[in-house]
C-alpha cells in the first residue's frame, strides 16, 4: 500500500478518472491506494464455463454408465441410463441384456424401438434379465418406452431357467409400433418372485403383464394399465400368492386370469373385459 496526500484535486480525480485496477475516493480519504487487480472479462467467462462443464460431467458420471447403442449387455452392478432413443434391428436376440444383480436401468424418458411390424414379425426382446441363466436379483427398470418387440421386458432368464427375484419395473410404456402388430408379451415375469410392477402402461399386446409360468409368486402389481390386448393381467401360478391393487384392464378378451386361492385383488377395474379363474376375489 502507498500513502497519498489528500486534497480536493485528488478527490475529484479519484471520483472521475478510470485507471487500471480500482481507485476509490474512500480509499484516498484514508490515505490508502486500494488497487485490486482482476482477471480480464474473457478469462472470467472461460473459468466459469470450465466450472459449469466440470459440474455437469461430475453429475453425469456419478449417475451411471450411458448406453449409446444396442445390443448392450450389463455385466456389473450399478446404474445405467439411455443417452438417446435407440433402435434394435435384428429379428432375434435381446436389445439390452442384464446379467448382473443390483442394477438400475433408467430409460430417462427415451424410446427403445425394435423392428417387429405386421409384415416382419420378429422374436426379439427389448430388455431381458439373466440371458446367461445365472441367478439374478434386485434389478430396477424404469421411465421409458419399449416398442416393436415380441416381448418388451422379460425378467426370468432364457426359458425361465434362472432364479430371478426382487425386481422393480415402474413407469414403463410397452407397445406395438402399430395397432395391427402383435406383441406376445408386454412385461413377462416368467418365474420371477418378489417383484414390484407399478405405474406401467401396456397396449396392443397379446399378454399384457404377468406370466403363464407356474413359478411366479409373492409379486405386487399396483397402478398398472393394460388396453387393447388378449389378456390383461396373467397370474397363472396355482401355488403362490400375488397381490394386485388399483390396476385397470380395458378392451381385453380377458382382463384378469388368476389361478391361485392365495391371490388377492383390491380395487382393480375392468372395462369391456372379464375376470376369469379367480377363486378368491377380495375387494
Amino acid at each position: 500500500m502507498q500513502r497519498v496526500t489528500l486534497n480536493r484535486a485528488t478527490m475529484r480525480v479519484a471520483e472521475t478518472t478510470k485507471v487500471s485496477g480500482r481507485v476509490t475516493a474512500e480509499s484516498i480519504k484514508y490515505g490508502v491506494w486500494a488497487k485490486k487487480q482482476s482477471a480480464p472479462p474473457r478469462k472470467r467467462l472461460f473459468a466459469r464455463f470450465l466450472l459449469a462443464a466440470g459440474a455437469m460431467l461430475l453429475s453425469v458420471t456419478s449417475y451411471g454408465q450411458a448406453i449409446n447403442s444396442v445390443p448392450y449387455t450389463i455385466t456389473q452392478p450399478g446404474a445405467y441410463f439411455l443417452n438417446k432413443d435407440l433402435v434394435y434391428s435384428p429379428l432375434t436376440g435381446t436389445a439390452i441384456s442384464i446379467n448382473s444383480s443390483n442394477v438400475i436401468l433408467d430409460f430417462g424418458g427415451h424410446v427403445l424401438t425394435g423392428s417387429r411390424t405386421f409384415f416382419s414379425p420378429n422374436q426379439a426382446t427389448g430388455v431381458a434379465l439373466a440371458t446367461n441363466n445365472q441367478p439374478i436379483e434386485n434389478v430396477t427398470i424404469r421411465n421409458g418406452t419399449i416398442s416393436g418387440f415380441q416381448r418388451g421386458i422379460f425378467l426370468a432368464g432364457v426359458n425361465e431357467g434362472a432364479s430371478s427375484t426382487g425386481h422393480v419395473v415402474e413407469e414403463m410404456h410397452i407397445t406395438a409400433i402399430t395397432s395391427t402388430t402383435t406383441v406376445t408379451a408386454g412385461i413377462d415375469l416368467g418365474g420371477a418372485q418378489g417383484c414390484l410392477i407399478s405405474n406401467n402402461f401396456v397396449n396392443n399386446v397379446s399378454n399384457g403383464i404377468g406370466s403363464a409360468f407356474t413359478g411366479i409368486g409373492q409379486c405386487q402389481f399396483i397402478h398398472n394399465r393394460v388396453i387393447n390386448c388378449n389378456i390383461g393381467f396373467l397370474c397363472a401360478s396355482a401355488n403362490n400368492s400375488n397381490y394386485l391393487e388399483s390396476n385397470f384392464a380395458s378392451n381385453c378378451g380377458t382382463g384378469f386370469i388368476c389361478a391361485s386361492d392365495k391371490l388377492r385383488l383390491h380395487n382393480n377395474s375392468l372395462y369391456d373385459a372379464i375376470l376369469r379363474r379367480n377363486t378368491n376375489y377380495r375387494r
